[in-house]
């Protein structure tokens, strides 16, 4: 049997695989900590600074990792924590006293636990820590006692890091250092956050990753420099194999380097003591070690990046590029050029069908561009690298030289740069596909492993049929209904709407309780469900708890985000219109969103979906934004729904009178939006009683100062037999619809 190592390595990795999916592993709880004082032990493992911006002021903060915890008997929590429960923490240090990595300490803080997603597409920082085996952290921390005995290893390469980054510091200008120390040290933490983005949207984050390139280079350009010393062999490989593992614990020992460091160490040994080094066999093993270590990361990015990239190089690229014969006479040359383009293309054109459903797992898009962009990004990269190195190297004792060889990184990363913006504005440069369920992901893998199994046999048509079908699959969307979606934005709103037609629609977006809510829910969101265009975006009123967001999106709109057909305001009389109202519109005509106007009567349709306007009427006055809130009735077959923004006071009487004169009303409403995050001053008795809702939903925030929603208003709703539903408890909350039968469901 061939690599019969290979196949109980694989066989190893998919039992894992199915156990987690159908016996999830336990989730601590720590919520009853949240915000509490805390006293505990534990040994250092790791730190280092990061940059925070307060305002107009920048301050540096030490972060300690801590392990073996252990919180002292006389702390009102030792009983609380079962100890074994207890993995690592991250300490946010107010004290500047900074430890040695390995010795014991005592820290005092504030416990902080991770946000978990309340939103389809959200990024979960708990679950992210969690693979990162970190249960919360402390803020505001300090150190109330510290051993003596200390890893002098672990101490001494933190050092070394800290001294090479001293030097990037001194060649090149702050944000090029930060990208350096990234690439070079692991360092990912100060680096620009639109610069990281943008590297991500474009997919080249990968360069910043430390993996094979940097191992390889280590190792090898060591290897060689031994050998050409005469060191016997074997002590040379000893000697690489230390070098490299002591820089995967200084850059942090990240998923990639853990996989790059044991498969080097493997192609040494099998080489030391002669046996065939195969590739795909030292991946598996490399998996295996990993997961043993951490079985979740089957569920890490950067797991799935990068063992997904090598082993589309070694079972993917050999069916997508078939050598060609050699040619003769003067055409050798050009064909020798040819045939390493199209070996580049393939190779390209296999890693981008392994990532294609990392990608749109993770960030729900594919940057068309970046088999291009890699094709210019990888040979560069090279370059990068060895001048980084030596920069790193000389940049303390020859600064003046190894500025001058800085020039060279920084108008390499300014290509890298300007190729990312070229890709952010090309027109297919980034497709928005969603995210696939489950079951597509599950059967393009399946079909990529039947090709890497016999394509070798298939003419170059039925492969690409073949993918073309894997494709298909995996971007499907059955997208027939109208779904309604309230996302859980804490103390704002939110609403996406999808026509049975596939148009997409948004009622606000914005937030006072949660910070950045158009980068951090809107987008994630949206994208997640594979929105590549809003035909409008409503803005009910100019309150910051309902447009902030919508400010996030204008901007990106234009950076290859999601394109905005319209902007729609409510029409209001020139008086009631507020700094902030005057301001989007000049946002909007900034971003080349046409702005356009709202008041009682006008509608929209799509299909058989219609939105219409019930209130305010033209040239609406008052000096509260509230009274204005724009609210729309959606009607769709048997099913209708009405949103009513913050209306209230004035407002809300304009709203009944309407709607219990006009005749639009037809029997009851399926769906309210209750008005104002659930505020006993809206939703009136009478409202309620004219609308008979059958489903209510309310956004609002988790311990929130204003009480929402009111006592009296969950009163009211409950006399008229409504079913709630509220976004602090459940998360996102949507519904589908047909037309006639109603389906909820929610995130939590």
């Amino acid at each position: 049997m061939r690599r019969p190592l290979c196949l109980f390595c694989l066989t190893f990795v998919v039992t894992l695989v199915f156990c987690m999916r159908f016996i999830p592993m336990p989730v601590p709880d720590y919520g009853s900590l949240d915000g509490q004082q805390l006293l505990l032990e534990g040994q250092v493992y790791q730190k280092e600074y990061r940059i925070f911006e307060d305002g107009d002021n920048v301050k540096t903060v030490l972060i300690l990792y801590l392990k073996s915890i252990h919180i002292p008997s006389r702390s009102e929590h030792s009983i609380k924590i079962p100890q074994e429960r207890l993995q690592n923490i991250m300490c946010y240090m107010a004290s500047e006293t900074e430890p040695s990595i390995g010795n014991t300490v005592r820290v005092e803080g504030t416990v902080q636990c991770f946000r978990e997603a309340s939103n389809p597409g959200e990024f979960d920082v708990r679950d992210y820590y969690r693979i990162m085996k970190l249960d919360f952290k402390l803020n505001k921390a300090r150190l109330t006692a510290c051993s003596m005995e200390y890893d002098k290893l672990r101490e001494g390469l933190y050092l070394i890091k800290k001294k090479f980054s001293v030097s990037l510091d001194k060649c090149f200008n702050e944000e090029d250092a930060s990208i350096m120390k990234a690439m070079l040290l692991g360092d990912t933490g100060n680096m620009d956050e639109e610069i990281k983005e943008l590297y991500k949207q474009s997919g080249i984050i990968h360069i910043l990753a430390i993996s094979g390139m940097h191992i390889s280079m280590i190792g090898m350009g060591l290897y060689k420099l031994l050998t050409s010393l005469r060191v016997p062999d074997k002590l040379s490989v000893f000697i690489c194999i230390g070098a490299i593992w002591c820089y995967g614990i200084m850059t942090g020992m990240g998923a990639s380097a853990m996989r790059a460091i044991v498969m080097f160490g493997l192609h040494f040994v099998a080489r030391m003591i002669g046996r065939t080094y195969d590739m795909l066999t030292s991946l598996s093993l490399a998996a295996v070690l990993l997961l043993i270590e951490q079985p979740r990361y089957v569920e890490h990015s950067g797991f799935l990046f990068s063992f997904g990239a090598i082993a589309a190089l070694g079972l993917l690229m050999p069916v997508l590029w078939e050598a060609d014969r050699k040619p003769r006479g003067r055409g050798g040359q050009l064909w020798k050029g040819a045939r390493r383009m199209r070996q580049a293309l393939a190779s390209g054109g296999a890693v981008a069908l392994a990532q294609l459903p990392v990608h749109l797992i993770f960030y729900y898009q594919f940057p068309m561009c970046s088999i291009l962009i890699n094709l210019i990004i990888i040979p560069l990269s090279t370059i990068v690298m060895y001048n980084g190195m030596f920069c790193m190297l000389t940049g303390d004792s020859l600064t003046f030289i190894a500025r001058k060889a800085a020039y060279i990184n920084s108008a390499i990363l300014w290509i890298y740069e300007k190729s990312c913006m070229l890709c952010e504005k090309a027109a297919y440069g980034n497709i928005i596909a969603g995210k696939p369920e489950r079951w597509q992901v599950e059967i393009y893998i399946l079909m990529l492993a039947f090709l890497s199994a016999v394509g070798r046999k298939m003419s170059s048509w039925w492969k690409a049929q073949w993918i073309i079908v894997a494709l298909a699959l995996l971007i499907f969307r059955n997208d027939g209904e109208l779904s309604i979606t309230v996302l859980d934005v804490g103390q704002g709103d939110s609403i996406h709407i999808r026509s049975e037609a596939g148009m997409n629609y948004l009622i606000d977006g914005g937030s006072t309780s949660k910070s950045d809510v158009g980068n951090y829910q809107l987008i994630p969101y949206l994208k997640s469900q594979g929105v590549e265009r809003l035909e409008a975006v409503f803005v009910t009123h100019a309150d910051a708890d309902h447009y902030n967001g919508i400010e996030t999106l204008m901007e990106a709109s234009d950076k290859g985000g999601i394109k905005i057909a319209g902007l729609i305001l409510p029409d209001i009389g020139e008086s009631a219109k507020s700094e902030a109202y005057e301001k989007l519109i000049k946002e909007a005509k900034a971003h080349r969103i046409n702005v356009r106007y709202m008041s009682r009567g006008q509608f929209f349709e799509n299909g058989e979906m219609r939105i219409t306007c019930v209130h305010p009427y033209e040239g609406y006055d008052t000096s509260d934004t509230n009274e204005y809130s724009l609210v729309l009735y959606l009607r769709y077959e048997n099913f209708s729904a009405l949103f009513t923004g913050d209306v209230e006071g004035e407002g809300e009487e304009q709203l009944k009178r309407y709607m219990g004169e006009s005749g639009i009303l037809q029997g009851t409403i399926s769906l309210l939006k209750v008005a104002h995050h659930g505020s006993g001053n809206s939703t009136s008795e009478e409202l309620l009683k004219l609308l008979h809702p059958r489903l209510a939903l309310i956004s609002c925030a988790e311990k929130n100062s204003y009480g929402h929603p009111h006592p009296d208003l969950l009163d009211r709703l409950e006399n008229q037999k409504c079913e709630v539903y509220i976004t602090k408890d459940k998360g996102a909350i949507t519904v589908h619809t047909d037309g006639r039968r109603i389906e909820i469901g929610t995130f939590k």
